[in-house]
């Protein structure tokens, strides 16, 4: 996006390219102007010449020459009539009598007629046009149309030629056809043959063959038996009396649902945990779900009495519908969340006593310090609003705050992205050179309040440093963390890069340390240390 000669500074703009256009256009014009008033000069002094030789003409050379020298200085109103020595009279017809001299410029002088164009020469450049025109469908009479006026007509309008072209399409579209068509076959056959699940398909419908024929030989076998089995019964039935087949249709209904019953129960014994279990019997299952049947139609019965409509039938398995939420564990939901938001401000509370008592206990004794920390948000270096440097790669400049919360200094360290990253090993590297340079020996108890970030903060280096310099180096006696509640971790350093204006015109990471030294007067101005490789430490993982 070039937005270059949108600039009110840049010298090649529209404005400035339209002016130099129209200075360009009028000294052209005024060029032009200036030769031809020389060919008109040059041509009206070429035709009088013509003119005043051919009014002289017969005279002397030295005669001619003072009458010329004469006429510059005076006008001349009047024709000379010479008459040459020898000569025969000559006699215009249609000029009179008069004796003189022929002249062709008699009526233009005298102004009769007007010197005007060649009219045939016109009419011939008139018709040329007009046939320039008509040959490109320009020019068209009323009622005539564009190819009404051309001798042939254009390629598109004729027939034999998209004749042609049709065949030769459909020619050219069966081929393509017959090419797609193979070269579909030939993909088709390698996924065919490279496609594992037609090989298992193969496979199965042989395996599902040969249990076809076992199958179909099982058939016949067991059709033989049931022939067999319906003939013993015909010929059992025929010796049972007859008495025995008159029931009453209330007998047969009664049968038949005593044993959809009995059906009902042992499904429902088999599906019941206590039969998996092996603690109770099936004759107990059954009994137990025939009275817990039976006491829910006494409750479906007693809620159709009271006027409450019944959801489900209750020989339909109703033990399998979804049952309706209960409302006392939605109390009991909004009784932990309620618990739950309490517990949490409880926590945030905690954290910003605790800073509080912190800073407090700095004022009182010399021996404690209380200190926050945090990386602050990156500055682009350079820091442009042009569009052609905004989308490019650029430096960004990383910058670490230590903020003493009792005095509220302020020291800031920074480094380019090319000296070192933002990880734990940064931070332990700048806490233990704020620890050796800023901090006084008489500081023997440090609380330090810093986020829960777990790549640089959070970490076993930081703990693997403190215990260093509280158990190894002894420079502290203790030295105790506290983390802040997510959501509730705003602290005294977080509000400094406030102060820094953003919008500064930055070109390297040096002008961006000058922007933080003037960002704040008071209490005291921003320490700012520039950090190098040589500053920054790896510790060990383990």
């Amino acid at each position: 996006m070039n937005i270059l000669p949108h600039k009110s500074w840049h010298v090649r703009t529209k404005k400035n390219i339209e002016r130099v256009r129209r200075d360009e256009e009028k000294a052209a014009e005024e060029e032009k102007e200036k030769q031809r008033r020389i060919a008109l000069a040059e041509q009206e002094a070429r035709t009088s010449l013509l003119r005043n030789k051919a009014r002289y003409r017969g005279l002397p050379t030295s005669s001619v020459e003072g009458v010329l020298s004469s006429e510059s200085s005076t006008d001349i109103t009047r024709d000379v009539a010479i008459v040459q020595s020898g000569s025969k009279d000559c006699c215009i017809p249609g000029l009179g009598d008069s004796k003189e001299h022929m002249n062709f410029f008699k009526e233009i002088e005298d102004g009769l007629t007007k010197q005007g164009t060649n009219k045939e020469h016109e009419a011939e450049k008139k018709k040329e046009q007009e046939d320039l025109e008509k040959r490109i469908g320009l020019l068209t009479y009323l009622g005539q149309t564009a190819l009404e006026s051309k001798e042939s007509a254009p390629w598109y309008l004729d027939k034999s030629l998209r004749k042609k072209s049709k065949v030769e399409d459909e020619a050219s579209k069966e081929k393509e056809d017959k090419e797609a068509e193979l070269k579909h076959a030939v993909q088709q056959k390698r996924l065919e043959e490279m496609d594992p699940l037609i090989q298992m398909k193969h496979y199965v419908e042989k395996k599902h063959r040969k249990h076809k024929k076992h199958k179909h030989k099982d058939k016949k076998r067991t059709h033989k038996e049931e022939e067999k089995r319906k003939k013993s019964l015909s010929s059992s039935a025929s010796s049972i009396a007859a008495p025995s087949s008159k029931k009453t249709i209330e007998e047969m209904r009664a049968e038949r649902i005593a044993r959809e019953r009995k059906e009902k129960f042992r499904a429902q014994a088999l599906l019941s945990p206590s039969t998996v279990s092996g603690g109770a019997t099936a004759g107990r299952a059954l009994k137990n779900r025939h009275e817990s049947t039976s006491s829910s139609e006494e409750s479906d019965r007693e809620g159709e009495r009271r006027g409450m409509k019944r959801r489900y039938n209750s020989q339909y398995n109703p033990e399998f519908v979804r049952q309706p939420k209960r409302k006392h564990n939605l109390y009991q939901q909004q009784a932990t969340l309620q618990t739950e938001k309490k517990l949490h401000q409880r926590k945030a509370e905690n954290f910003y006593t605790r800073k509080k008592a912190a800073k407090a206990e700095v004022k009182i004794s010399d021996g404690f310090l209380s200190l926050a920390f945090d990386f602050q948000r990156e500055m682009p270096c350079p820091n442009k609003t042009t569009n052609d440097i905004y989308y490019r790669r650029q430096l960004s400049l990383h910058s670490f705050k230590v903020h003493a919360l009792a005095t509220e200094s302020v020291h800031m360290y920074a480094y380019d992205e090319i000296i070192a990253k933002k990880g734990a090993d940064e931070v332990t590297s700048m806490l233990a050179h704020y620890f050796k340079s800023f901090v006084p020996k008489s500081v023997r108890t440090l609380k330090l309040f810093f986020d829960s970030c777990c790549g640089q903060n959070k970490s076993y280096t930081m703990v693997r440093f403190i215990y260093y310099i509280v158990h190894c180096v002894r420079r502290f006696v203790s030295i105790k963390i506290t983390f802040p509640e997510r959501g509730h971790s705003y602290m005294k350093c977080d509000c400094d890069p406030g102060l820094v204006n953003r919008k500064a015109g930055v070109e390297v990471p040096e002008d961006w340390m000058e922007v933080f030294r003037s960002a704040r007067k008071n209490p005291s101005p921003y320490n700012v240390v520039q950090v190098s490789q040589g500053d920054v430490f790896g510790y060990p993982s383990s």
